[in-house]
């Protein structure tokens, strides 16, 4: 599952030991934060993935993860 907010790629994928979570950058082609965390639900990573999104852009964001608007780019 991944959404784009802004210039950010937030991704959260399914291991075998749990969720994971990672935040890509489009502007600069490459991961800005790389989950080390397993989370035992999807909304636990979802939730580490945002925080990073707003720490990255200095900014609270407000992502709804089951919009299926937000599946696509946008700024």
């Amino acid at each position: 599952m991944n959404v784009t907010c802004k210039h950010l790629r937030l991704f959260v994928e399914e291991e075998a030991e749990g969720w994971l979570a990672y935040v890509y950058d489009l502007d600069r082609f490459q991961i800005v934060h790389e989950g080390r965390r397993s989370h035992s639900t999807i909304r636990a990573a979802q939730e580490e993935a945002q925080s990073k999104a707003d720490e990255i852009l200095g900014e609270a964001t407000d992502i709804d993860w089951c919009d299926a608007r937000v599946m696509k780019a946008h700024g």
